[in-house]
């Protein structure tokens, strides 16, 4: 619920939320981390979901909350401006798909499954129609899944 309020002639905008029963828990974060213990594959496909249906620009994680009732996340952009300090831009994204594994809900969405898609590049066939693959990839030293965030891909189908 958002509520406006004056102080001083100044006029804030607070946002509520109701309280949420039961166990609180942490699934994910901005920074690559998903809760091992969190049986509940929901808030990675979100991620995941997000990261796809915006066309790499942006992404919702810090995926928090009782049950699929979620709380505070956060916004990465592609760019890493707006949505506040927490906003890690494109490092953040490639944190996330470096832990990111899909699941039977990425699955039954129909998310591109990232790593097939770089394997794909690599083989040098057409990643895929939305071009996904091309505008975002992780690299680690300890996986062989790379994604570039540093341009756009033409979207278009």
């Amino acid at each position: 619920l958002p509520l406006r309020a004056e102080e001083k002639g100044r006029t804030f905008v607070l946002g509520l939320e109701p309280y949420l029963s039961g166990t609180f828990r942490k699934y994910n974060n901005n920074s690559g981390f998903v809760s091992s213990a969190a049986q509940r594959s929901t808030p990675q496909a979100f991620s995941h979901f997000t990261f796809h249906y915006s066309c790499g620009e942006l992404m919702i994680v810090d995926i928090q909350g009782v049950d699929d009732a979620y709380t505070d996340p956060q916004i990465l952009t592609r760019d890493g401006e707006g949505y506040g300090r927490g906003n890690l831009g494109a490092d953040g994204m490639r944190r996330v798909f470096k832990s990111h594994r899909c699941n039977a809900v990425c699955e039954y969405m129909r998310l591109p499954n990232m790593r097939a898609m770089r394997a794909e590049q690599q083989r040098g066939k057409s990643a895929s129609k939305t071009g996904v693959a091309e505008s975002f990839s992780t690299s680690s030293d300890d996986d062989d899944s790379t994604y570039d965030t540093t341009s756009s891909s033409d979207y278009s189908s």
